[in-house]
């Protein structure tokens, strides 16, 4: 079959199209690549591809990807032909643990490219993307459907020891992510945040028609000892943003932090506290409440506690 035509040049017209025939296997070892186009630095990879045209099958890879360190198993379906735009969608499913993940990093590590027949275009050139300036409140709604690019379907199970959003950190997170190319399921949600273990679920539509309508959640949440007021400054007083590589630094934040996410979320959670610690020296025992929130609308169907 054909390669791919050169990022930076047009396709032929009047030529045969037909697709690239791959068959055997590959292995790297200590490899590194550098994208530009999407500021990806992919260094210290290792691992050995089974080739059978459209269907790839990684097994045992990692490496380390702007900083982080990654290993994975999976399945890529049309994934060269997407990453070219010969394809409309590629699946990827599989097993993926990383050490640390950045969401704003990653955002940014997937945003569409500019298209190769605009004049001027360079693979060598960063992407500038002009956009208009938005507030959190609609960063925070549309993060969903902006986080993975169209097309793209998941079927993956994810282990994170940290997960860096603006202000605050996900530690020990288990999820299984899917993306039929309308629906984002976040499901089987394990994780660490403020002192509290999570669990459950989240969904959100990435349909580009619909794009801020909110993330749903259903979640459990429990804290062995809570301080009420360190709890309402992570909610009113977001702490200051976390440690950005060094690329990242000094050019604003383009990520919403925790807070704005749960504000412009909607869904339902039980929440437990073993111990509640109140001002003026008072608390609160055995706590158990369910949260449901609509819009501007919290509900609190019930709350019970010893004191």
């Amino acid at each position: 079959g054909l390669l791919p035509p050169r990022a930076n040049r047009l396709q032929p017209i009047g030529l045969p199209t037909k697709s690239l025939s791959l068959r055997g296997t590959v292995t790297l070892r200590d490899a590194s690549f550098v994208l530009p186009v999407r500021g990806a630095d992919l260094s210290g990879l290792n691992v050995r591809l089974g080739l059978q045209d459209s269907l790839w099958q990684l097994s045992n890879a990692s490496g380390v990807l702007n900083e982080m360190r990654f290993r994975a198993s999976a399945t890529t379906i049309y994934l060269l032909d997407y990453l070219t735009g010969q394809h409309a969608t590629a699946s990827i499913s599989g097993q993926f643990a990383v050490d640390e993940l950045r969401v704003a990093q990653l955002r940014s590590l997937m945003r569409p490219v500019p298209s190769t027949n605009q004049p001027g275009f360079s693979p060598t050139s960063l992407a500038k993307p002009a956009r208009p300036m938005r507030d959190k409140a609609q960063l925070a709604a549309t993060l969903g459907s902006e986080l993975i690019p169209p097309g793209l379907l998941l079927n993956v199970d994810l282990r994170c020891q940290r997960l860096l959003l603006v202000t605050d950190t996900l530690s020990d997170l288990a999820v299984t992510v899917r993306h039929d190319g309308r629906q984002v399921h976040l499901q089987h949600l394990a994780g660490r945040i403020w002192g509290g273990d999570v669990r459950g679920h989240l969904e959100w539509p990435t349909d580009p028609e619909n794009r801020v309508a909110p993330v749903q959640y259903q979640l459990a949440v429990h804290f062995a000892t809570l301080n009420y007021q360190q709890f309402m400054a992570h909610m009113v007083r977001p702490a200051q943003p976390t440690l950005q590589p060094r690329k990242a630094r000094g050019k604003g934040t383009t990520s919403p932090a925790l807070r704005e996410l749960l504000l412009a979320a909607n869904g339902q959670a039980n929440v437990t506290i073993d111990h509640l610690q109140l001002p003026e020296e008072e608390s609160l025992d055995q706590v158990s409440m369910r949260l449901e929130k609509t819009g501007n609308t919290m509900h609190l169907p019930f709350l019970r506690f010893r004191t």
